[in-house]
């Protein structure tokens, strides 16, 4: 629900907000939303939840540019982004670089960070988390280095740093496909 206005009801904010409608996004539209840290010593992230009965591989992207952090954390998770399987890597937005994935009961691992202009990438994480429970949950979430753990990043925020996001999507497949926009 709303891939592309991460202020709607469905997500939830830990330790930042969003900014609405803050810059261009791909294509042109200015509706791409800021998602900016706040100064606590914490994990500064953004998270929803859908259900569904699939299982196998899902394909979680989300179109990404730097707006004063640099690094992206995606998490893919069946009963939270800090317990039960899941899979996460983080990305680059500077240098175009993607961490090599990692799981917690998952396997099939796969990511890919793609130009799409004007310092926008899409951020593409793949895998089976073994998911039973019928809800996924995905989250995005500021780093502040280029690492990976099983933690989410926990780091003293500066109030302004964030990243672009837009046109989030979740799919059952082992690739992404072309963006759909959705809404409620």
């Amino acid at each position: 629900e709303y891939s592309e206005e991460f202020d709607q009801s469905g997500w939830s904010t830990v330790q930042s907000s969003v900014n609405p409608n803050s810059a261009p996004a791909p294509g042109g539209s200015s509706t791409a939303d800021l998602l900016v840290e706040n100064t606590a010593t914490s994990s500064h992230y953004i998270t929803a939840s859908t259900s569904s009965a699939a299982t196998g591989a899902m394909t979680l992207s989300v179109y990404a540019k730097a707006g004063g952090a640099r690094y992206l954390r995606i998490v893919l998770a069946d009963v939270g982004l800090t317990s039960g399987n899941r899979c996460y890597t983080t990305f680059d937005l500077q240098d175009g670089l993607v961490a090599t994935p990692l799981s917690i009961g998952g396997s099939n691992l796969s990511a890919s960070i793609v130009p799409s202009g004007d310092g926008w990438y899409r951020c593409v994480l793949t895998g089976d988390i073994g998911n039973t429970n019928s809800t996924y949950n995905v989250g995005f979430a500021l780093n502040n280095t280029f690492s990976v753990s099983s933690s989410l990043p926990s780091y003293t925020g500066d109030g302004t740093s964030g990243i672009y996001l837009w046109g989030a999507q979740l799919e059952e497949s082992s690739t992404a496909t072309r963006y759909v926009k959705s809404d409620v």
